[in-house]
Order: C-alpha cells, then sequence, then structure tokens
C-alpha cells in the first residue's frame, strides 16, 4: 500500500527535508521532482533541488514522502 499524495493546501513538510512533488504547469502539463522545501529567515518558502535551483511555492500543488530505497540492490 503506497502513500496518498498531499495537498500543500492541507499540510506542508518539514522544513530541509527531501519530498516527491508534483509541479502543475497549465494546460494538462506536470511534473514529479524530487524538491527540499526551505523557509528562508524572511518567512519566504521554496522549493529546491540542484537541478531546478530555487522554486518558488507557485504551481506546486501536492507532495508525498520519498519511499523507501529497496533492500536488495543486488538482485
Amino acid at each position: 500500500m503506497g502513500v496518498d499524495w498531499i495537498s500543500v493546501k492541507d499540510s506542508l513538510p518539514e522544513k530541509d527535508g527531501d519530498v516527491l512533488v508534483y509541479r502543475d504547469f497549465g494546460s494538462g502539463y506536470g511534473k514529479i521532482t524530487i524538491y527540499n522545501y526551505l523557509r528562508s529567515l524572511e518567512g519566504f518558502c521554496y522549493w529546491h533541488n540542484d537541478i531546478d535551483g530555487f522554486v518558488p511555492t507557485t504551481g506546486v500543488t501536492h507532495w508525498m514522502p520519498l519511499p523507501e530505497p529497496p533492500q536488495n540492490v543486488a538482485d
């Protein structure tokens, strides 16, 4: 049984933790990416990863915790 997507309207992840994120770009186009949720000292919130850099919260609609990695990677 998997984990359900969580709406950012309902809850936000812990600060400084990687999560799976869905970004909606409109017109039926979206992207699932791993981001780290950051809050600045000024109260601004951002998502960050090494590919996209800092992304404002606009467009991010849902998130979920990362799944556990496989146990037997040698298989």
